[in-house]
């Protein structure tokens, strides 16, 4: 069970200044102060990342290596995408899903040549 409540464990992302600096509504998510929403609204962020572009603030999510043989194999029997053929300094972005096929996490795959990250 994810811990939601705020405690001195949760931690801030490298971009929480940037985000408290433009209103962004914080709670707290696995252990970190996450920035959920802006004041704008989510139709405004929404249109705004179609017609310029966003960030995303990934420095709350895990990472991992792979390695072996058969790395891609493995790892393509846990996501719906095609990691396989997926061609060296490539990235894929995909769901974990669990042994039912439902969604665990969102996840980005990259083929770093010997090993995948």
């Amino acid at each position: 069970m994810i811990d939601l409540s705020f405690n001195k464990k949760n931690k801030k992302l490298y971009l929480d200044a940037f985000h408290r600096a433009r209103g962004a509504k914080i709670l707290p998510f696995a252990s970190y102060a996450m920035p959920i929403n802006y004041p704008s609204g989510i139709i405004s962020e929404h249109l705004h990342t179609r017609k310029f572009a966003s960030l995303f603030d990934i420095t709350h999510m895990g990472q991992a290596f792979l390695r072996g043989k058969k790395a891609s194999h493995f790892m393509e029997s846990l996501v719906p995408g095609n990691i396989i053929s997926l061609s060296p300094q490539k990235m894929k972005y995909t769901m974990l899903t669990n042994d039912r096929g439902g969604i665990i996490d969102d996840i980005m795959i990259t083929n770093l040549g010997e090993y995948l990250f």
